[in-house]
């Protein structure tokens, strides 16, 4: 048996893709003894990870002490060789992993500085200040860690230098979809995501208008209640099929009914290097995509020819182009299937794993 990992996240579901079906069981594939310390949002069952949730807490400032509070007696019983921590709040108690002898690996989901333009809950005079402040503490606690696993390329640029290793594990998707070849080509658009005004739902709606007799289905959570209610009073929310969270197959199934998946996040600095994993895996289900024009996002759907890209901030631009698509039922099987052959050859978890296996290699740690 390899040495005991513990993966740490206050926020995320115990089911998150990135960490347990992806980082963690790859880990227990390789050997590692791996526990995930995660709140208790749903359950998961594992022969291969033991998990341990965290007490039930729903309001973020209790979630941010008590619950890293808890994590450290956590630890302390689990007593791994190494913690891989998930959310940036658990960086404080760094130094109480390392003064027991724990090494610690961070990973950066995101660009978190740039990350606070887009929060609705921080006051919008404030974020300025706020990101500065946030960039300052991760560099002064990122430098004890051992190592950082950061989620795209940029994320890793913005890091390297501070001290530790920095290593790219993108989050590309676990392949699990055979070209799907007898899509009924509808007039149908999907989102499928979380529900905020950053990544586009209002100029969404309001793209409505300007489509010809297209039906929109709608999957994921809203981000707050005021936006669930401004959305359900908007002109066009009769056109939409809102489903909720959907997981699975169930969300599976959203994307093979649709000709068209939506990723239009607005112009923010923190989105336009990212890598969003909702487009990968519309490529991996052989669905056509129409993202933000973005530089990089316009460069991997051009080289892969596996969608459009349209300002996202403009609703005519969005619609007219959706009109376009669903014109030509050839080109829309052409960039599906090449989607699809693009996430088989390139964008898929497998040619991300073997980093993350080597950057535990590299931590030497003890059996």
């Amino acid at each position: 048996m390899k040495p005991r990992i513990c993966h740490i996240s206050t926020a995320h579901s115990p089911d998150d893709i990135r960490i347990f079906k992806k980082e963690c069981n790859s880990l227990a594939e390789a050997g590692y003894d791996v526990h995930l310390i995660a709140p208790p949002k749903t359950e998961v069952k594992s022969e291969h990870i033991s998990v341990h949730y965290l007490s039930k807490d729903r309001l973020r400032f209790n979630r941010m002490w008590s619950g890293v509070n808890e994590v450290v007696q956590l630890v302390d019983t689990i007593k791994p060789s190494v913690v891989h921590l998930h959310d940036p709040e658990l960086l404080r108690i760094v130094s109480k992993f390392k003064s027991r002898g724990i090494k610690v690996v961070y990973d950066a989901h995101e660009d978190l500085p740039q990350q606070v333009s887009t929060k609705s809950y921080i006051p919008r005079f404030l974020r300025p200040v706020v990101g500065v402040s946030v960039n300052s503490y991760m560099k002064r606690q990122l430098k004890k860690c051992s190592a950082i696993v950061a989620a795209t390329p940029h994320i890793a640029s913005q890091l390297s230098g501070i001290g530790p290793i920095v290593h790219t594990v993108c989050n590309y998707p676990i392949i699990n979809q055979t070209p799907d070849v007898n899509r009924p080509w509808n007039r149908t658009v999907c989102y499928i995501g979380s529900i905020t005004e950053s990544r586009g739902i209002i100029q969404m709606l309001d793209s409505i208008s300007y489509m010809d007799d297209v039906e929109f289905d709608l999957v994921g959570p809203f981000g707050s209640n005021s936006l669930e209610e401004r959305c359900r009073q908007h002109p066009n929310w009769e056109k939409v099929r809102f489903h909720g969270p959907l997981y699975g197959t169930e969300a599976s199934n959203i994307m093979k009914g649709a000709s068209i998946g939506l990723v239009l996040l607005q112009p923010f600095p923190s989105y336009e290097k990212a890598l969003p994993v909702k487009m990968f895996e519309y490529m991996n289900h052989s669905l056509p995509v129409l993202a933000s024009d973005f530089d990089l996002w316009s460069s991997i759907l051009k080289n892969a020819n596996a969608g459009v890209c349209v300002d996202s901030s403009s609703p005519v631009e969005i619609g007219r182009f959706v009109n376009r698509l669903l014109s030509d039922q050839e080109e829309l099987e052409r960039m599906g299937m090449a989607g699809s052959a693009a996430v088989m050859e390139t964008y898929n978890w497998k040619s991300e794993v073997n980093a993350l296996l080597k950057l535990y290699q590299d931590l030497n740690l003890a059996r």
